[in-house]
């Protein structure tokens, strides 16, 4: 063996052992990653969901208002689950809940600020 061919086995050793390194490392960080992700978007849920609920004790959102609120907020949820059941969310997954989230959040301010209102003096009807 000529020592040149010694040094580019070597070389491609340390190339492969290299790859391996990043790739496990890689590995490693995206499940942290995508337990942050989860996190983040359990409680972006969370906060909507208790705007919603401030809303109806408010009056600012109706029964009605409220009900179609929550059922837009479950189908989040349930995509969100379907998002992170092989454990990781990819790009494609990530942008749709944070489109579906932003939707949300418009219409929250949109039915808080609309003129239908529970008068005051009125119970709290439902849930």
């Amino acid at each position: 063996m000529l020592p040149s061919q010694t040094k580019t086995r070597k070389s491609r050793k340390a190339q492969i052992a290299a790859v391996a390194l990043i790739i496990a490392g890689g590995v490693f960080v995206t499940g942290p990653a995508a337990a942050h992700s989860e996190r983040y978007f359990e409680r972006q849920l969370a906060d909507y969901s208790q705007r919603i609920e401030n809303g109806r004790i408010s009056g600012a959102i109706t029964f009605f208002e409220g009900r179609k609120l929550r059922r837009q907020l479950r189908r989040i949820e349930q995509l969100s689950v379907d998002a992170f059941k092989d454990g990781r969310l990819s790009r494609d997954e990530h942008d749709v809940l944070v489109d579906r989230f932003a939707e949300v959040d418009e219409r929250i301010n949109a039915e808080a600020s609309d003129r239908w209102r529970r008068l005051g003096v009125l119970p709290r009807v439902g849930i």
